[in-house]
């Protein structure tokens, strides 16, 4: 695509798909880690030990991190970096008076950038619209905190059970430099 200033901009769209639970009961713990086009440099990391949410009470508080970075080995010097998750498996808590509960109905995410600012609070369904982390410097990574409750006094039996499979997908803008063209003298 080119612009107005005659540059030519190359946008590489790069998604990276990780898979983590939060549920009530019987977590499916997050099984892969993919990066599509990690030839820009873009790296993705989430906390060593992950939080266990299995038997997830009303009322509980679980949170881990994410840390995004340039891979320093790599050739790009920034990357315009944005975030949305995306459910891809939900699975409703047990039957109590003709109800089952839907996690997402519930779970309160909140996604929060190192510097403070708040990302996302809510659902993990209306965390889908890419929201924008920011400009992505190599050496110096950006941290993502990740943080799930489970409100206590409206939670009852009806989400024993629940569980939620959330796609978190990262997107990358990538701008190729300007080479200068030769000309003839």
């Amino acid at each position: 695509m080119k612009n107005k200033t005659g540059y030519y901009v190359k946008s590489i769209l790069i998604s990276f798909i990780f898979l983590v639970a939060f549920c009530v009961t019987y977590i499916s713990h997050v099984y892969a880690i993919e990066v599509i086009g990690a030839n820009t440099g873009l790296k993705v990391n989430v906390s060593d030990v992950l939080v266990s949410t299995d038997n997830l009470a009303p009322g509980d508080t679980k949170a881990s991190t994410m840390t995004i970075y340039i891979d320093p080995e790599s050739n790009t010097s920034s990357l315009r970096v944005w975030i949305r998750s995306e459910i891809i498996e939900s699975v409703l808590g047990k039957e109590v008076n003709g109800i089952r509960g839907n996690l997402d109905d519930r779970l309160v995410l909140t996604v929060t950038h190192q510097d403070g600012k708040e990302l996302h609070s809510g659902s993990i369904s209306k965390f889908d619209k890419n929201v924008l982390v920011g400009d992505i410097q190599k050496g110096n990574p950006v941290d993502l905190t990740f943080t799930v409750h489970l409100p206590g006094e409206a939670t009852g039996n009806e989400y024993q059970g629940a569980s939620l499979k959330v796609r978190w997908i990262i997107t990358a803008q990538y701008e190729s430099p300007v080479t200068p063209t030769p000309t003839e003298r």
